[in-house]
């Protein structure tokens, strides 16, 4: 069994995120189903730290019944009393987010499956969809960079094509301008940097370039197809002779396929001890996806992650 070192590591870009939007709160989140421990410790971090105005749905006898058994404390948040399934919770929690004055600008998933949240988010009637396709972001704090590194997407599209891969970039593109990133440099990854016929991601990231010369999606460096040695490695581009502005100073990583991101993603949190946070993009509010192995510091950084973007919103 591979062990890494215990050392206490620190994450300033985070706690750097995690810091702005307390200073800022404007944030009404919605906790869906928070029937774990874990999901409602995280309901009552995101309150406790000042991030949000968090309010939770679920049956209140059993969420009051979780907290007092696991020692934990509901102060503070607002309960919103939704019997029956999970799916039925989402449906009123997705309501709340939609209309002319919605009550609540951003979901945070509790304890039900990602497809219930996801679901509800979705339905033609929820009034939550736009013109593109939802994709996930992540922004890692990786020990021993110099800045933070995003990643899109390791979580929700499959296999996408390149009009799903354009949604997944402008998608990312426009919440890292949102978040302070201006000019992000970006790199199409792949197994290889040459465009290759028999290698669909490399056709599909020379085609994403294009559309990026011609301003499709807005203020970016857009180089592609990128091997991951070229785009984190200065020194990996001088040897190959790669001329690259993106080498060695990335700030996103377009992931091929689903495979290859989640992938990277767990190469990154558990052998790089990195920590992240992430939402999904792409519908009318930000969505913040929890996994049972989240650490409790990431769903905080992620909560704070889609209060930047409503604020960001707000203000522009």
């Amino acid at each position: 069994m591979i062990q890494a070192s215990q050392a206490p590591i620190h994450y300033p870009f985070l706690d750097a995120l995690i810091e702005k939007s307390r200073a800022r709160h404007s944030l009404n989140i919605g906790v869906v189903y928070p029937l774990s421990v874990d999901a409602l410790k995280a309901a009552i971090d995101c309150h406790s730290h000042g991030i949000a105005h968090v309010v939770v749905y679920g049956p209140e006898k059993e969420m009051h019944a979780l907290a007092q058994s696991s020692d934990l404390s509901l102060l503070g948040l607002e309960v919103q009393n939704v019997e029956g399934s999970a799916i039925e919770v989402a449906q009123r929690a997705v309501a709340d987010c939609a209309g002319v004055h919605p009550r609540i600008n951003a979901l945070m998933k509790g304890s039900l499956h990602t497809d219930e949240l996801l679901s509800a988010c979705l339905r033609s009637s929820a009034g939550l969809r736009t013109e593109r396709r939802i994709s996930h972001i992540f922004k890692f704090d990786v020990p021993g960079f110099n800045k933070p590194l995003f990643v899109a997407d390791a979580v929700v599209n499959i296999e996408p094509g390149l009009k799903e891969k354009a949604d997944i970039l402008a998608n990312a593109i426009e919440a890292m301008h949102q978040i302070g990133v201006k000019r992000p440099k970006v790199a199409i990854i792949s197994a290889t940097e040459s465009v290759n016929e028999k290698i669909k991601a490399t056709l599909d990231a020379k085609a994403l370039c294009d559309m990026a010369s011609q301003g499709e999606f807005g203020e970016a460096v857009v180089e592609g197809p990128m091997g991951l040695d070229l785009a984190l490695s200065r020194r990996s581009a001088d040897i190959k002779g790669y001329q690259s502005q993106v080498s060695g100073d990335v700030d996103l990583l377009v992931a091929p396929d689903l495979n290859a991101g989640n992938i990277l993603f767990k190469s990154l949190v558990y052998a790089a001890r990195a920590e992240t946070a992430g939402v999904i993009l792409g519908a009318k509010v930000p969505i913040v996806l929890t996994s049972r192995s989240d650490s409790a510091y990431s769903r905080l950084a992620s909560c704070a992650m889609a209060a930047a973007l409503v604020q960001a919103a707000d203000i522009f």
